[in-house]
């Protein structure tokens, strides 16, 4: 799951602590439809499995119900009518992929070229995709090369919707052992495009470049039309720090979620974190400059991570991310599990537009641990997705829960069954179906039952793409 790994992978490259273009050719990555299973009726949930690893780490869905995945895979995987295989042998590559709304592939392209990373994925008013994530050394987009001369550069590729591929390709890095990983992305009403993620060490976005020292929150603009940078925010002080989502106002405006332990600074924006405790932080900027206009945090007695957020029409920042210890957010205690001090469990809250004053918090109901993915907003209601621990199996269970937006009160749920104490599963992402319903997509191993669905047995790490009410 992507948000889960995220602390640990930016502390990892904080221990460590450009890119250069031969564009050749795009190449269509299209695939004709495949019939795996259909969703509809009894069938709520499909499969698709490699021979090796199959991780999908982000989703995004299009006005028709039309669903795009990306991720990263090992060996081969077999997508609709196309047989994906990694440009290196042994290597870890990015996959993405667009599924109709029967949960048929439409298409599926991979890239990359030794060990990357598929992070975030959104599609644009025009129905073609986008996607941000990570490589090393050198990757493949399509007709596009790319060569990265630090230990990872990130980048941001954009596809057509209707048959994936590749119209432009931009990556940013520095040298040496520097690393530059873009972890979300969304696009405006006019195309352009705002990346979020982290960087170390020498770092150019565009005409931006900055010393990112250990680990430094970064969020750029592009334009939609050949991805190129119009302007870049790297955070400063002394912390680590990182953007894990953006996601845009009503306004227009941009917001960030993230962590970080220490100091940090962006503007007039000034937050501190004392000791090694890792709190949250939101901060919103301008879409026509990238000015930071306000930041919020708050301290827990551990660490809280936001993990993801969505903006909702009143301008309300829903956040969700993953706490271990304790802290209090509008008035609220929330803590995880007495028994298991070092487990984690998801929190959620709301902040108010005007003031980002706290209107509600909650953390999850599962005394063993959860973890959170994604959140997603549906009009009055929340969907969150992630994973929940089992205490007896250890097993984890892929959990889908929406909200009332208002109060953040559970309305429903729904999990995943094991067949037995090996089966697992966890969801990485959750877009939003027409008509209310809600994909969630995830991986799992062993037999799993989701809904009224058995997928499995898969011998290995597979995907599946899951439909919930």
């Amino acid at each position: 799951m992507r948000r889960l790994s995220l602390l640990l992978l930016v502390l990892a490259l904080a221990a460590l602590a450009g890119c250069t273009d031969s564009t050749q050719p795009v190449q269509d990555g299209g695939a004709t439809p495949d019939s795996f299973g259909t969703l509809g009726g009894d069938t709520e949930a499909v499969a698709f499995e490699g021979t090796d690893a199959v991780e999908p780490l982000g989703a995004a869905m299009d006005a028709t119900g039309n669903l795009y995945v990306v991720g990263t895979f090992e060996g081969k995987v077999r997508l609709g009518g196309t047989t994906l295989f990694p440009h290196v042998r042994h290597a870890t590559n990015v996959f993405v992929t667009k599924l109709d709304p029967a949960g048929r592939v439409v298409w599926a392209s991979s890239a990359g070229g030794y060990y990357d990373h598929g992070y975030g994925v959104a599609v644009d008013a025009g129905g073609d995709v986008l996607v941000t994530g990570r490589f090393e050394r050198e990757a493949h987009f399509g007709g596009i090369k790319r060569s990265c001369a630090t230990t990872y550069c990130f980048f941001v590729a954009k596809y057509s919707g209707g048959n994936g591929q590749v119209i432009w390709l931009t990556s940013g890095g520095g040298r040496g052992t520097d690393a530059n990983i873009g972890y979300s992305v969304t696009a405006d009403p006019a195309g352009d495009v705002y990346v979020a993620g982290s960087c170390t060490g020498s770092t150019a976005v565009g005409s931006t470049v900055a010393d990112c020292g250990a680990a430094r929150l970064l969020v750029a603009r592009l334009s939609g039309a050949d991805g190129r940078p119009l302007w870049a925010r790297i955070a400063g002080g002394p912390s680590v720090s990182w953007g894990a989502d953006v996601a845009l106002g009503r306004d227009g405006a941009v917001h960030v979620v993230g962590a970080f332990a220490g100091d940090l600074e962006l503007d007039a924006v000034k937050l501190s974190s004392s000791g090694t405790n890792y709190s949250p932080v939101v901060i919103k900027l301008t879409a026509s400059t990238g000015d930071a206009v306000w930041g919020w945090s708050a301290e827990p007695e551990g660490f809280l991570q936001g993990d993801a957020l969505a903006v909702d029409e009143q301008g309300r920042i829903h956040v969700a991310g993953q706490l271990r210890g304790e802290i209090e957010l509008g008035g609220v205690t929330l803590r995880s599990s007495k028994a298991e001090p070092k487990s984690m469990v998801y929190v959620a809250f709301a902040l108010s537009a005007a003031d980002r004053r706290v209107l509600w918090a909650q953390r999850g109901r599962e005394t063993d641990g959860a973890t959170m993915a994604d959140i997603e907003l549906d009009g009055a209601t929340v969907h969150l997705t992630g994973a929940a621990t089992d205490g007896d199996s250890g097993a984890t269970r892929a959990f889908h829960r929406t909200l009332r937006s208002s109060t953040g009160n559970v309305r429903n749920e729904a999990f995943g069954e094991g067949s037995s104490g090996s089966a697992d599963s966890a969801a990485a992402a959750v877009a939003l179906v027409p008509g209310g319903r809600a994909a969630v997509v995830g991986s799992f191993s062993g037999t799993v039952k989701l809904g009224h669905t058995e997928l499995g047995p898969a011998s290995r790490r597979s995907m599946f793409v899951w439909q919930v009410q």
